[in-house]
C-alpha cells in the first residue's frame, strides 16, 4: 500500500525549500497528498511580524506543489511551548494522523535531541529526515538497509515498504563481529518478495565496531540516495533513546534517512 498522506514540517530555513521539493517528489511517485505544517514561534518577535513569515512560508509552499502538480494543503498552528520541545509536541501530535513525516536535519550547533529525534521516539510514524545541505533530484531509487534482525530494523524495513516497491535496486546490509552468525537472509529476502521487491543481501565485517561510519561511507561509495534503518536503545537511565549510530548518522548524513522507532 502506497504512502497516501504524507506531512512536511516546513518553516522559513533557506533549506526548507530542498525538503518541500524533495517531499513533493514523493508525493507524486506515491499518489499521496501533502501537508504543509508550519509551526508558529512568537518567542520575542512581534506577533505582525510572526504572522508575515508564516503568510510567506504557504505562498511559497503553494507555489512549489502546484509546479509539481501533487495534491497539497496547509496547516499552521502554534508552537506548544518554548523552543524544539514545544515545536516538537505539535509535529507528535500532527505525526498520528499521517503516513510519513518529512523533518529537516537539525543543525549542527544544536545541543541535546532535536526535532528528529523527539519525534521519531515519540510520533508513532517513520520519520524521513532530509540532510540541511543539498538538493537531492531522486530519492529511493538505490536504497541502503541497515539490516540487524531486531526490533528497530524490523520495524523500519516493513515502513518503508512503499518506497522500497519503486526502487531500482534494495541492498539489506548486515554488519557482523568476528565470528557471528547472521540467520535470516534468506527469509528476509524471500518475504521482500511477496511485496514485490527484489533485494539483495550484503554481510560485512563490523571494523572497530564503527557501524555509523560503514553505513556513511558505503552510502557514499556506491551511491545510494535513501538510507533506512532504525533506532532505539536504553538510556543508562532506562528511557528510551535514539541510539549512538542513529544519533551519528543524524549528525553526519549525507542523503535522506528513514528512521523508525
Amino acid at each position: 500500500m502506497p504512502f497516501k498522506d504524507i506531512l512536511l514540517h516546513f518553516d522559513s530555513r533557506p533549506e526548507a525549500t530542498s525538503r518541500l521539493d524533495l517531499a513533493a517528489l514523493l508525493a507524486r511517485r506515491q499518489g499521496a497528498r501533502l501537508t504543509g505544517l508550519y509551526v508558529a514561534e512568537h518567542g520575542n518577535e512581534a506577533p505582525a511580524a510572526t504572522r508575515q513569515r508564516a503568510q510567506t512560508a504557504a505562498e511559497h509552499f503553494a507555489a512549489r506543489t502546484a509546479a509539481a502538480g501533487v495534491p497539497a494543503c496547509w496547516r499552521c498552528l502554534p508552537a506548544a511551548g518554548l523552543g524544539v520541545e514545544g515545536v516538537a509536541r505539535v509535529l507528535i501530535r500532527q505525526a498520528h494522523g499521517c503516513d510519513l513525516l518529512v523533518l529537516g536535519q537539525a543543525g549542527a550547533a544544536r545541543r541535546g535531541p532535536g526535532l528528529p529525534e523527539r519525534t521519531i521516539l515519540a510520533g508513532g510514524r517513520p520519520v524521513l529526515v532530509v540532510p540541511h545541505t543539498g538538493r537531492f533530484e531522486t530519492v529511493g531509487a538505490r536504497v541502503l538497509v541497515a539490516w540487524s534482525a531486531g526490533r528497530g530494523a524490523c520495524r523500519a524495513l516493513h515502513d518503508a515498504l512503499p518506497l522500497l516497491r519503486q526502487a531500482d535496486q534494495v541492498t539489506l546490509l548486515k554488519m557482523t563481529g568476528s565470528g557471528e552468525e547472521a540467520p535470516g537472509e534468506a527469509d528476509i529476502c524471500d518475504h521482500l518478495a511477496q511485496h514485490g521487491i527484489t533485494a539483495g543481501f550484503e554481510r560485512r565485517p563490523l571494523v572497530d565496531g564503527a557501524i555509523g561510519d560503514q553505513l556513511l561511507n558505503q552510502v557514499c561509495d556506491e551511491g545510494y540516495d535513501l538510507l533506512v534503518m532504525g533506532v532505539g536503545s536504553a538510556s543508562g537511565s532506562g528511557a528510551p533513546g535514539i541510539g549512538a549510530v542513529a544519533g551519528q548518522i543524524l549528525k553526519q548524513m549525507t542523503v535522506p534517512v528513514l528512521l523508525a522507532y
